[in-house]
């Protein structure tokens, strides 16, 4: 595969690896929250059954050892990439504000998202198909 093709596989995978990114995203918030969306210390839901990280909901055509691959690819990320990965995917911030956020330029985090997005789908690729 040429350099132009490997970049035109990539760029067909973004939406695939942008979906997988998101679900990451609002499952790996679930499972810090104890799958409630709550924190397990909070006064009100004390009484509430206690739930394992692995119960926590998942999007049903995503597997959870799916999910955990994304998560350690995202764990592998050079910090800059990570930052941006996490403020995108998990608290869901726009490119704007995560540029006033990292003090950075709005070019330069829509570049880093591309490259988090290339990144991921090269760490994924190995793996069995998501």
């Amino acid at each position: 595969m040429g350099k132009r093709e490997g970049r035109d596989h990539m760029h067909g995978n973004h939406g695939k690896i942008d979906y997988l990114l998101r679900a990451w995203g609002r499952w790996s918030v679930r499972v810090d929250l104890g799958g409630l969306g709550y924190s397990r210390s909070c006064a009100s839901f004390r009484l509430t059954p206690p739930t394992r990280d692995w119960q926590a909901t998942h999007p049903q055509d995503i597997e959870v050892h799916d999910l955990d691959a994304v998560g350690r690819a995202v764990d592998c990320l050079a910090v800059e990439l990570r930052i941006v990965c996490v403020l995108t995917y998990r608290e869901e911030k726009s490119l704007r504000a995560i540029g006033k956020i990292t003090a950075s330029d709005y070019s330069v985090v829509r570049n880093r998202l591309r490259r988090v997005k290339e990144s991921i789908a090269r760490m994924l690729e190995g793996q069995r198909p998501l």
